[in-house]
């Protein structure tokens, strides 16, 4: 068995702490939506009210959120194969 870089570790770490990141703040945008919702409801649901947009932006942002989890995961699964790679010596 070979040794790990301490580069290699180091990043795996990052991703994982970002991940945990990206986690809480998709958990944030989902509260953030569904008070929103219960807001606009509260005011009729207009189709022009600023709820809407409002909404619509949140949503956004939570599309963005998934992207960005998706891709430092394809990352972190990356990284956890390139330390399975050198501590095994190949």
């Amino acid at each position: 068995m070979s040794e790990v870089s301490m580069d290699t570790v180091i990043k795996g770490k990052q991703q994982s702490e970002l991940l945990k990141h990206l986690e809480k703040v998709g958990i944030e945008l989902m509260g953030r939506r569904d008070e929103m919702l219960e807001q606009w409801d509260e005011a009729g649901r207009k189709e022009d009210s600023v709820f809407e947009d409002d909404l619509k932006f949140v949503e956004e942002l939570m599309n963005r959120n998934e992207e960005l989890m998706f891709d430092i995961k394809v990352e972190l699964i990356t990284t956890m194969d390139e330390i399975h790679h050198q501590k095994m010596g190949y």
